[in-house]
């Protein structure tokens, strides 16, 4: 049997085969593996062979579709899943996924008995809102590029589009008019776009980064527990004693290290939470302007370069490039000190102190 059009055979194909799929006559089944084996299961199950290259039956285009994709993620450092093999952490049967491979430093691994490791790259394939699970489990799996845009970038253009775009339009002008205030505008948007059907109500619940707000929310006490019990006043005294009386420059230098260090352990945006009403505070007590201060703090934040576990953007090149924990801290800490240097003479230009 032959399948010049592989990927029509394939149209509306989504379903994900399981244990209980009962297989008919001229169904087209995927198969993945040594040539000869393939070969083998053809004469014993009595089956038409071809091979999925490359041109319009690319093995891409046969297995994305609107609704079904692929993805690749990553194991975090601190998954739960590290020393167990696919049939114990039970990946596939948790997400609604199917495993195709495991990627380690360039090399593929047999699914059934590894054990996987930090780092670990997992090749998925599932529903798009399947797929998506993996990126609310960041502190198991690291979610390599864009799923959302993937499924965006095939999905069919509709009516919704145009509604989408023109409550995407509105937002735009009403925030440029300032019509209403910018928190409105945003929320006017959200709203045509649920009212009218152009999100599903699911994925707006799922598109809430909700680590990101429980963080904020439980930092921002922490914050007024600071303030409240004077930690922050002795924070300020302190820097201000010290490096304040050397000038505001030495002082810039010391907030940007200060929240540096801090974002190398915890989120940027926990970072900034914490430390911002310190700084505020500080810049008061010396009558100097906020501005330059907090775009220092905004700076440092952001640097978060020393540490593979600072940001997924680090974790995710860990294992591609081979690099080691040292690795960080050779390239990072120059990085760091441009970007203080950078940092100290560009925020009093446009933010006098």
């Amino acid at each position: 049997m032959c399948f010049p059009h592989l990927q029509d055979a394939f149209e509306g194909a989504d379903a994900l085969p399981g244990p209980q799929t009962v297989v008919h006559a001229n169904d087209i089944l995927i198969v993945k593996g040594a040539r000869e084996e393939a070969e083998r299961a053809q004469v014993d199950f009595n089956l038409g062979l071809t091979e999925v290259t490359g041109g319009s039956t690319a093995l891409s285009d046969v297995l994305v579709s609107p609704e079904v994709g692929v993805a690749e993620v990553m194991l975090a450092p601190r998954s739960q899943y590290t020393g167990l093999t696919l049939t114990e952490a039970q990946i596939a049967q948790q997400y609604g996924v199917q495993v195709l491979s495991i990627l380690r430093a360039n090399r593929i691994l047999p699914r059934a008995t590894t054990q996987l490791q930090f780092g670990d790259a997992l090749l998925v394939r599932g529903a798009w809102n399947d797929i998506a699970k993996f990126r609310i489990e960041s502190d198991n799996f690291v979610v390599v590029g864009l799923p959302e845009s993937m499924a965006t970038q095939i999905a069919r253009f509709t009516l919704r589009s145009w509604l989408a775009l023109g409550a995407l339009g509105l937002m735009v002008v009403l925030m440029v008019t300032s019509a209403v205030p910018t928190v409105m505008a945003v929320l006017i948007a959200a709203m045509i776009m649920v009212l009218f059907k152009c999100l599903p109500l699911e994925n707006v619940y799922r598109a809430i980064n909700w680590p990101t707000v429980v963080l904020i929310a439980a930092t921002l006490p922490l914050s007024t527990a600071l303030q409240v019990t004077g930690g922050a006043q002795v924070i300020v005294d302190t820097l201000v004693s010290t490096v304040g009386a050397m000038g505001p420059i030495p002082l810039m230098a010391a907030i940007f290290l200060l929240t540096a260090g801090f974002s190398q352990v915890i989120s940027n945006t926990a970072t900034t939470v914490l430390v911002a009403p310190i700084v505020l505070q500080m810049a008061m007590n010396l009558g100097l302007s906020p501005y330059p201060l907090l775009a220092v703090v905004a700076v440092g934040a952001s640097a978060a370069f020393l540490t593979p576990i600072a940001s997924p953007v680090n974790t995710l090149v860990m294992t591609p490039g081979g690099y080691r924990f040292n690795d960080y801290v050779k390239v990072g800490l120059p990085l760091l000190l441009i970007a203080m240097v950078l940092a100290l003479l560009l925020a009093p230009v446009f933010w006098p102190l």
